[in-house]
């Protein structure tokens, strides 16, 4: 009896290192064969050409806007020419023209007086009169 036991539990641990052994090699079998595979191609709309085209041309001036802002991100003003410096393929280039603009800009607190609230008060309104006509209807078939 005993030796039946003992080949019993024998195959069973067999078996066992056997289902376990195949789990491994799937395993690794599913981490390897992404990085062995070769990449699927996408959708024909993925599959764009793209082609780089270098065009010459010959410009006399160019316009480059420019804002300064300090570590807390708030713009600085009061800065000049002199305060920057313009490069072309790593060659200084000469500043011809420089202007400073301000432009108005409203953060919080926009300005009372230039406020228009018509298009809020006609919502409300065609909002309120929609509830009108769906609460009568719905008053006339409730009795």
């Amino acid at each position: 009896m005993r030796a039946a036991e003992s080949s019993g539990t024998g195959v069973r641990a067999r078996e066992v290192r056997i289902a376990t052994s195949r789990c491994l090699v799937a395993l690794l079998l599913l981490m390897v064969l992404p990085a062995v595979a070769p990449p699927q191609e996408g959708a024909p709309s993925e599959r764009r050409q793209v082609t780089a085209t270098r065009s010459r041309v010959s410009v006399d001036m160019v316009v480059s806007h420019a804002t300064l802002l300090n570590h807390k991100g708030t713009p600085v003003a009061g800065r000049g020419k002199g305060d920057f410096q313009v490069y072309e393929d790593r060659v200084l280039q000469e500043i011809k023209y420089f202007t400073h603009e301000d432009i108005p800009v409203t953060v919080g607190q926009p300005d009372p007086k230039k406020i228009c609230t018509s298009h809020v008060e006609r919502q409300n309104l065609t909002m309120r009169m929609q509830i009108r006509r769906f609460t009568i209807l719905t008053n006339g078939f409730g009795r």
